[in-house]
């Protein structure tokens, strides 16, 4: 009975010993995927900063354009919480604009969370392909409504 009791310890500290080694292997390996992609990974990064910065870019340009066209428009207060802490005057659809604006908030908080969950549990190449798609086609969109803005503010100014 006892050699039974060693026999099964014996059994259990070798399916440890396989599975930190195995463990091991695979971080070892994961880190040399990282390390020969170190590059792209870090230009992707540059890239989703490059598409929040572009993504506001066209935003301020557009209302700033919307100021400039119309200096005479009277500003009211899009977030009704805000509108009712401070005393200011709601805009007439306050609520359905605030409730647009959430919307596509939620929507950037799902691309960042998507795009930072897919950088950190990357595993191999096809992960790596996707990723640069989805970066890809962010910065060609947000990019493409940014220097849309820019040119026709530039075109307004001359």
């Amino acid at each position: 009975m006892r050699e039974l009791l060693e026999l099964k310890n014996k059994r259990r500290l070798i399916n440890h010993e396989i599975k930190v080694r195995k463990n091991y292997i695979e971080c070892k390996r994961l880190d040399e995927f990282k390390q020969k992609y170190k590059t792209t990974l870090s230009v992707l990064d540059i890239a989703m900063v490059l598409v929040i910065i572009f993504n506001i870019g066209a935003l301020l340009i557009t209302n700033s354009l919307v100021l400039k066209e119309n200096p005479e428009t009277e500003l009211y207060e899009a977030n009704v919480i805000v509108a009712e802490e401070n005393n200011y005057v709601p805009h007439p659809e306050a609520v359905e604009q605030f409730k647009a604006f959430t919307n596509q908030i939620d929507i950037y908080w799902l691309i960042m969370i998507l795009y930072l969950f897919i950088r950190f549990t990357i595993k191999n190449e096809i992960h790596l392909y996707f990723l640069i798609l989805l970066v890809t086609y962010l910065l060609v969109s947000t990019g493409y409504d940014f220097f849309h803005d820019f040119g026709y503010w530039i075109g307004k100014v001359l």
